[in-house]
């Protein structure tokens, strides 16, 4: 393959900032039409550092496109390469809905990715002992369930993607959820605030696993459930989180504010302090000092990424009771 590292031209304006054209674009790394990729790669002698970026939308929306302009920038800008991916969705159209998916197979597919890459990982000139995840919302979510799940690592697999490791460095979760599996968001939310949590009663939990009602009762939603259980996934051998999370902490009165809630957050923070797992916990509607952090620091996460993936380069920066690794960007 072609590596177009620093070779770049500039293409879409987004916030003020002109986005890299990617030196690989529609790249297929799975079977499903929607399994394609876009990865930009810094000027290098030797190989470099991989992010990994899952764009948000519930799993019904969005695309490779979303990724952030200053995200791109500030990656090639410390020698790390980007890669944004798209994934299948769960159904929109009901269960007849022939390019539906189950979440839980979502997950895994978007997990390929990083086999994929891993395994291309010469062609590209990527270091595969550096990569990281990142994403907002679902891709968050999906950064999540990576960096907690067991390696899915096949080394017995005909398809040499299955053999590459899926375990990371980090990862980056902005509006994430604790868990996919629907069943616990109303409990938690109800321990905090009581009866009245309405608006997720819309959900079609047993569609969102791709499953019949029937289904979904019996031994398969047992299975997708717990597949799809990030936060019981989590145990000592996890990579580094860090985990924002930029809403309210009051009662939500949306589907978004209800899956974006600060409670996300602390349910993963006191896990991974349970299973001793490194956690940075950032909610500035909250805590004054996450607040004053952030204002002095607008782009935390990918702070603490090139931290992860550089952390001989990068000077630690203090504020409050968060510990973080300050990003040098390139103006």
């Amino acid at each position: 393959m072609l590596i177009l590292g620093g070779q770049l031209t500039l293409s879409s304006v987004k916030g003020g900032l002109v986005k890299p054209q990617p030196s690989h674009s529609n790249v297929r790394y799975g079977p499903d039409k929607r399994n394609v990729l876009d990865l930009w790669i810094p000027e290098s002698a030797e190989p470099v550092p991989l992010l990994i970026f899952f764009h948000g939308g519930g799993f019904k929306q969005g695309g490779k496109q979303m990724i952030m302009p200053a995200d791109v920038k500030d990656a090639l800008a410390n020698g790390i390469a980007i890669a944004s991916v798209q994934y299948q969705f769960v159904h929109r159209d009901g269960l007849g809905d022939p390019e539906r998916a189950g979440v839980q197979d979502v997950l895994r597919s978007s997990a390929r990715a990083v086999q994929f890459l891993r395994h291309h990982s010469e062609s590209f000139g990527i270091d595969k002992t550096r990569v990281a995840c990142f994403g907002e919302s679902a891709g968050a979510g999906t950064s999540l369930w990576i960096a907690a799940h067991d390696d899915l690592a096949d080394p017995s697999s005909s398809d040499p993607v299955e053999r590459e490791s899926t375990r990371i460095l980090a990862a980056g979760l902005t509006h994430c959820q604790f868990t996919y599996d629907l069943s616990k968001w109303i409990p938690e939310f109800s321990r905090r605030f009581g009866g009245g949590i309405k608006m997720f009663d819309s959900v079609d939990h047993a569609a969102f696993f791709g499953l019949t009602s029937e289904q979904y009762r019996g031994p398969e939603g047992v299975r997708g459930r717990a597949e799809a259980d990030m936060i019981s996934h989590l145990s000592p051998d996890d990579p580094p989180l860090m985990m924002v999370s930029f809403m309210s902490a009051r009662k939500p009165l949306s589907l978004v504010g209800f899956s974006h809630h600060p409670l996300h957050v602390e349910l993963v923070q006191a896990r991974c302090a349970e299973v001793n797992v490194e956690m940075t916990a950032l909610i500035p509607k909250e805590r004054p000092e996450d607040g004053d952090y952030v204002k002095n620091n607008p782009s935390p996460v990918m702070a603490f990424l090139v931290g992860k993936l550089k952390p001989t380069e990068i000077t630690p920066a203090e504020s409050g009771n968060i510990t973080i690794q300050a990003l040098p960007v390139e103006e």
